[in-house]
């Protein structure tokens, strides 16, 4: 049975930390692999930093790395990775707008794909502003112009979520 950690990146997150733990945790043990949950606390000034020093203490499974500073999320989901010792890693966000409970849906795509890479595309963005919704759409229209040209398959996008995730599905599939 192959290891699953979670990767979770953290930042000034103490309002939610433990809900999201609570949550997580939930998934986990419902899961036949052997888990663990790594968080990355980037740099919090809130309380995140003892709430996860607690959690980690009572939960041999969890493990916490923390920075000096806030480096921002993708040196923060690069750690988690680099420090990750399992076969399968799922990223989500603290703030629980990845739901933990798509872990289990993620997984049997990744099984029933034979993929390397299973990735989700949120298909609302309620609650969001107007500058937020723009600069999303440009950023996910300039990275396919950019790589249209390379072969890479177009990331999906609210207007076309299922041809889209299996082409990328298929691109990342091992032979």
């Amino acid at each position: 049975m192959k290891k699953l950690a979670v990767i979770v990146p953290c930042y000034n997150e103490e309002a939610v930390i433990g809900e999201s733990y609570r949550r997580t945790k939930a998934v986990l043990e419902r899961l036949p692999n052997p888990t663990e949950i790594i968080y990355i606390n980037d740099g919090s000034e809130d309380g995140t930093r003892d709430l996860l020093n607690q959690i980690a203490a009572n939960d041999p499974d969890v493990r916490v790395i923390h920075f000096s500073r806030n480096f921002g999320h993708q040196p923060a989901v690069t750690a988690g990775i680099n420090h990750c010792d399992a076969d399968l890693a799922v990223i989500i966000d603290a703030d629980m707008q990845d739901p933990p409970e798509l872990i289990p849906d993620l997984l049997a795509l990744h099984a029933k794909e034979n993929a390397n890479v299973v990735y989700c595309v949120r298909k609302s963005r309620e609650g969001e502003s107007f500058f937020k919704l723009f600069t999303s759409k440009m950023r996910r229209w300039t990275a396919r112009g950019r790589n249209c040209h390379r072969g890479i398959p177009p990331a999906p996008s609210p207007a076309c979520p299922s041809s889209a995730a299996r082409c990328c599905l298929a691109f990342f599939s091992s032979s």
